[in-house]
């Protein structure tokens, strides 16, 4: 009894769905909500879409406004991008469901005088947060944040300080970073700091190109721990959980007509085969004598017996 009390007094951690097909399953549940979730990968991966589809899901199925903080791209440019996969950004900024934010961090504060000044970002931030009551945050991405910052000790510190106010906003964050030398983050320190850490990759095989995802780490909670397919669609990102060895779709799709054209091409091939038989057929045909009867049978037989005399 005592085992059972100390079981249901322990609390579930919270989840913070991502509305993304298949993800949230694999996740078991969503992403840890009001903590940060690193989400790194290389160039073409997909790890801008994966944040922001987390921002529209929130903002248009569960109703949670979201802010994306773009240290590269512009809102312009943002919208644009994933305007063909049919994100209407526009109608949601309209709505006051999300907030787009271009953020150029200036040369002052890029000083390395043992610290990293982000007063600037989190007043900007704040701001932001509380004009919409936002639920949900996008970073994107760390290499331009701290792209003059050469000491690692100071870009640990402000990552650190960074993360840590967000949480204490009780916000749910998506920071997004490339590859590095590392196997996963180029600062080889945020997948430590962050509670959950997505790696995408972008594989060429046989000139044949397929998306992958795995959950490498996510703290206090199960989930999957395969590489899961993804693909990039006109409704966004949509990961497919198989028990089966990955196949490439478009390896598939060649397989399938392959067999097509056998079936096709099958009684073609039998009559091919069948051809030699027939011909052997006709040249024992060809050279088998002819068959006497009546007469003519007792006519050679007579000229037989002559020659034998």
């Amino acid at each position: 009894m005592k085992n059972m009390a100390l079981v249901s007094n322990i609390k579930e951690l919270r989840k913070s769905r991502t509305g993304i097909y298949g993800l949230d399953e694999i996740l078991g549940g969503g992403l840890p909500a009001g903590r940060s979730t690193l989400v790194c990968g290389g160039p073409g991966c997909g790890k801008t879409l994966l944040a922001m589809d987390f921002l529209v899901n929130g903002a248009s199925e569960f109703g949670e406004p979201g802010i994306f903080m773009a240290f590269e791209e512009t809102a312009e440019e943002l919208t644009e991008n994933v305007a063909s996969l049919g994100f209407d950004l526009d109608a949601l900024v309209a709505r006051k469901l999300l907030a787009i934010h271009h953020v150029q961090i200036g040369r002052y504060q890029l000083e390395e005088a043992g610290e990293y000044d982000l007063e600037g970002l989190f007043l900007r931030l704040d701001r932001a947060i509380d004009a919409i009551k936002a639920k949900r945050v996008a970073l994107d991405t760390l290499e331009v944040l701290f792209a003059r910052v050469s000491n690692p000790a100071i870009v640990r510190e402000a990552l650190h300080r960074l993360l840590g106010w967000l949480k204490k906003k009780g916000v749910t964050v998506v920071v997004t970073s490339e590859r590095g030398s590392s196997p996963l983050s180029h600062y080889r320190m945020e997948e430590y700091v962050s509670d959950c850490v997505i790696s995408l990759d972008h594989r060429v095989s046989e000139q044949m190109t397929t998306r992958r995802i795995r959950v490498v780490k996510y703290r206090g909670a199960a989930h999957g721990t395969n590489e899961y397919r993804f693909l990039i669609g006109k409704s966004g990102i949509s990961i497919l959980k198989e028990r089966a060895p990955v196949v490439n779709l478009n390896e598939e799709a060649g397989r399938q007509q392959l067999d097509l054209q056998r079936k096709r091409d099958l009684p073609d091939a039998q009559i091919a085969a069948l051809s030699p038989k027939i011909s052997v057929e006709e040249v024992r045909i060809q050279q088998r004598p002819p068959r006497q009867t009546g007469r003519s049978l007792v006519r050679t037989r007579r000229s037989a017996a002559r020659l034998q005399r």
